[in-house]
């Protein structure tokens, strides 16, 4: 396994430690993985109302969302999400077990692959370790080279006025398909999050700026997914609730309303209310293409592509621009 830093993400991370040089900060990194080699072409900030201590981070979860999405749709490849990193105070070069926590979320959205997670150090000077992490929450070192020459020219090549133009006029096909898989998930989501009475919950109160905040650590990691998978999701927020859109169809939304402790909530879809937990969507999503590759022969979401979501999905993350 090796990992190669474009300059300008790895400008980034030294950029942004300049900026805080007396507390922690952070940051993100977009890139491609290929050939068992990780290309980090970007890195986007931690946000205006991330919260930066001497010995504590937080990253402004809102805003961090919305950039990556932006940022990574500048390159005629868009480019993921795979990995964050921040820094420690003094030679501190070990991650917490709040780390952990956060480092886990990261590798669970791309759980094939893991993610990147990096610590930087001033003892006294700059110094960068990186480290890959899988679903098991378990790091292995990764050695780095900054090299702009190393990385593909279709993972790093910005989108040009040919390429819109691409878009608009040869983008139906790939429009059709994406709105036909669109369709289905819609069709299914409620066998993906389960159905039960509202009446059997008993809400946990808490204040709006505080459900808020919970509302959007919950839904960040599907977000994410339904990014990589083409989905073209929004968030909006509806007073003390959050409603998971599409831009495909303004009529679809799963609004989130309560908290039901244990990181749980009730939500609403389909005139039925149902439970939703961090990545609800994602693991549903994935049970469901796991059951189309052992059982084709299944009804409804399965029947309708069988043996042929694969390909759907990989020409999906490769053929759609947008």
């Amino acid at each position: 396994m090796r990992l190669v830093f474009s300059k300008r993400a790895f400008a980034s991370i030294v950029s942004e430690t300049a900026a805080k040089i007396r507390t922690e900060t952070g940051g993100l990194f977009l890139g491609q993985f290929l050939d068992n080699t990780w290309y980090i072409i970007d890195a986007i900030d931690p946000g205006i109302n991330a919260v930066f201590e001497v010995a504590y981070f937080e990253y402004d979860r809102y805003y961090t969302m919305h950039l990556a999405n932006k940022v990574a749709n500048l390159y005629v490849k868009p480019l993921r999400l795979i990995g964050l990193w921040h820094r420690h105070p003094g030679a501190f070069c070990r991650f917490s077990s709040t780390d952990d926590v956060t480092n886990l979320k990261y590798a669970n959205l791309n759980p094939e692959i893991g993610a990147i997670s990096a610590l930087v150090n001033m003892m006294p000077s700059f110094n960068l370790t990186v480290f890959h992490v899988d679903r098991e929450c378990r790091y292995t070192r990764v050695e780095y080279i900054v090299d702009d020459d190393l990385i593909p020219t279709e993972f790093r090549s910005y989108i040009e006025k040919v390429d819109l133009n691409g878009r608009v006029s040869g983008g139906n096909n790939s429009d059709d398909e994406r709105r036909a898989h669109f369709k289905i998930l819609k069709n299914e989501i409620c066998d993906i999050i389960d159905v039960m009475p509202k009446e059997a919950y008993v809400p946990v109160s808490v204040n709006d700026d505080r459900f808020f905040e919970l509302l959007l650590q919950a839904v960040e990691d599907d977000v994410a997914y339904l990014e990589e998978k083409c989905f073209l999701p929004t968030l909006a927020r509806k007073g003390n609730c959050l409603k998971i859109g599409s831009e495909f169809d303004k009529s679809f939304g799963v609004l989130i309303s309560e908290n039901i402790g244990n990181d749980g909530f009730i939500c609403s879809y389909g005139n039925k209310w149902h439970t939703y937990h961090s990545l609800s969507l994602r693991d549903g999503l994935e049970n469901i293409k796991m059951s189309a590759d052992a059982e084709p022969e299944k009804q409804g979401f399965v029947a309708l592509l069988g043996d042929k979501i694969k390909c759907l999905m990989e020409k999906l993350k490769r053929n759609i621009r947008y």
